[in-house]
């Protein structure tokens, strides 16, 4: 039998065992903020801050639906979390989560450096490069450290692994970075990851449990 995405219920190509526990771990949608503003547009380290921010604030391209299997795995889901930001929930909604969903900042997504070297101009989406990859070496200043991020990733994948132990199916609608945490406390509690990790927008990446 073909290995499954995320369905529920299904037998996997890991020796055929049949597994009825998943959990689903969805990226957000592409954020409507995106389509204002192009990766070549020159910012200096003084607005970084505030486009961080616009970011973090910008709902869903409406334009940009879900795929319609993400669309059935949701359907089929028990329990459902989104973090708090904007494009998560939005998200969820366009997922038809809407009436089982809990709204959690546990799942927000990991900070980005900002605030420094403010003088300097290069293009929006070379600082955000720049920046998310020093903050995986500890550089962190206004944001969320990565010590910090790890331990709050390990507290949202022991929610998420003991609602999947009590409803079976568990899907977060969350973001690239803490889901991508997420996904290895996970496997650190013996989940076992349905294919490689994706992050693009509407990513599903699924682990499942005997």
């Amino acid at each position: 039998m073909t290995q499954c995405l995320c369905g529920i219920f299904c037998l996997c190509t890991t020796g055929g065992v049949k597994r009825n526990v998943r959990i689903t771990l969805v990226r957000h949608g592409r954020p409507e903020v995106v389509n204002r503003y192009s990766p070549f547009q020159m910012a200096s380290g003084a607005d970084c801050g505030s486009l961080i921010d616009e970011y973090a604030k910008s709902g869903i391209d409406r334009s940009c639906a879900p795929p319609k299997r993400l669309v059935d795995v949701a359907g089929k889901a028990r329990a459902a979390f989104a973090s708090s930001l904007s494009r998560a929930v939005e998200s969820a909604h366009m997922l038809g989560l809407s009436g089982r969903l809990t709204v959690d900042p546990l799942f927000d997504e990991a900070g980005i450096p900002h605030g420094y070297l403010p003088a300097w101009r290069l293009p929006a989406a070379l600082w955000m490069g720049i920046s998310r990859g020093a903050w995986f070496f500890g550089f962190s200043p206004n944001c969320e450290n990565i010590g910090t991020l790890k331990q709050r990733a390990a507290k949202a994948a022991a929610v998420l692994h003991l609602q999947a132990l009590d409803s079976q199916s568990v899907i977060l609608v969350g973001h690239g970075c803490i889901n991508a945490f997420i996904w290895r406390e996970l496997r650190l509690l013996g989940w076992r990851p349905e294919g490689f990790y994706r992050n693009r927008h509407w990513a599903a990446n699924s682990l499942g449990r005997s």
